[in-house]
């Protein structure tokens, strides 16, 4: 039954597509949708919304998509994705600020279009990491645009709207655009609840996307996006005294953590995982960390990392401790494996021949594999331990 309802609702969108491609009619009875001015075809997101719910129900009962016309669900994933990328590229508050008094209007409509594309991110990850897809059938760029948008929406909107409770200049802070965004804001509740749903949705993207880094290699391109957007959060600070129209009212509480602390967490995550993985990359991703710790202009106790225990360390301390501990781990794990599992087996053969002597030869060969596994780390982890104090000391 499920997979009938998913192929009759898959039909109904693709057909819309067809008729418009075809046509080039924007119909107002069809399941697209167009931004004012944008002949882009996109989907609502209650229709978004039902295809992936339909999808993920199909995956979990039948425990495969092979009943599912991948052609029709590449076509749906594309509408998706085409929602992701006409919203690429807009800074509500930059536009709003331009013309408070003109733009308002479309301001609104703006950020209803950014918080759906927001929602979209989540939902093509979701997919990408529960279903087993034949890429084939996806867009070559589509996680790029993804990690775009998400880059962009939290340099634009996330970090300016953040930092606005942290200034210390008043001045700056009432005539900075993103005050008078904050104050437009403020005044609309349905707007402000929508804002508030804007970190949880990058959270759920942020813990999908490290289930995926978790199951694939990473593309370079793609791993220089990824890094700078779990780097970003470290330096960024939601105010304690101050609460942000960003932050749901209901988590004052100070025994939980907030939307913006848990999305350091999961930064954190991706963080030490690219560090691990990826030693190559370790210079340049230290380098862009401590070049934007030189731009603070305090380096005393006010910026916090909240641990998982409920206590707080300087950001500095907890970006060094994790990152030095993440250099000493293996970067080569699957080879290490492969290569027990080989070691093992011989081991095996020669303890059921009692041969002592090759007994001990691998004895040794072991011996010698995890002492230069653990030398190298620990090279490893001294030499990032080393840049990072120097950086410390010329300052």
């Amino acid at each position: 039954v499920i997979s009938n309802r998913l192929s009759y609702y898959m039909t109904s969108i693709c057909k819309d597509l067809d008729r418009y491609d075809q046509l080039k009619i924007k119909e107002s009875d069809s399941l697209l949708v167009f931004r004012e001015g944008d002949d882009t075809p996109t989907l609502d997101i209650s229709v978004m919304r039902k295809f992936t719910s339909l999808i993920t129900d199909t995956n979990r009962l039948l425990k495969n998509l092979d009943s599912v016309d991948m052609i029709q669900f590449g076509k749906i994933i594309k509408l998706m994705e085409n929602t992701i990328i006409v919203s690429a590229d807009m800074d509500i508050i930059e536009y709003y600020a331009k013309d408070p008094k003109n733009n308002k209007e479309n301001s609104i409509r703006l950020l209803h279009l950014v918080g759906n594309a927001l929602d979209a991110c989540s939902m093509i990850f979701e997919l990408l990491t529960t279903c087993k897809l034949d890429k084939k059938f996806l867009s070559r760029n589509l996680i790029t645009n993804c990690l775009h948008f998400i880059k962009n929406q939290l340099d634009y909107t996330i970090y300016p709207l953040i930092d606005l409770n942290g200034l210390d200049d008043e001045a700056i802070t009432l005539s900075s655009d993103a005050r008078i965004f904050y104050t437009l804001i403020s005044s609309l509740p349905k707007e402000r609840n929508l804002i508030s749903t804007f970190i949880p949705h990058i959270i759920r993207f942020f813990r999908r996307a490290f289930t995926l880094i978790l199951s694939e290699d990473l593309d370079d391109d793609v791993l220089v996006i990824v890094a700078y957007i779990s780097m970003a959060p470290f330096f960024h600070d939601d105010s304690e005294q101050t609460h942000s129209i960003l932050i749901p009212n209901n988590t004052s509480d100070s025994s939980t953590f907030n939307p913006y602390e848990q999305l350091k967490f999961c930064a954190l995550d991706i963080l030490k995982h690219i560090f691990s993985k990826y030693p190559k990359h370790r210079r340049w991703i230290f380098e862009e960390i401590l070049t934007s710790l030189g731009t603070l202009t305090t380096m005393d106790g006010k910026r916090k990392f909240r641990l998982r225990n409920n206590q707080s360390i300087n950001v500095i301390s907890a970006l060094f401790m994790q990152l030095v501990q993440c250099s000493a781990s293996l970067s080569d794990l699957s080879s290490h494996k492969n290569w027990f599992k080989k070691w093992h087996i011989r081991y095996q053969k020669v303890s059921k021949s009692k041969d002592t002597d090759q007994i001990k030869l691998l004895d040794d060969k072991l011996v010698r594999r995890a002492a230069t596994a653990w030398r190298l780390g620990a090279e490893a982890a001294a030499n990032c331990a080393s840049f990072f104090l120097e950086f410390l000391m010329s300052k």
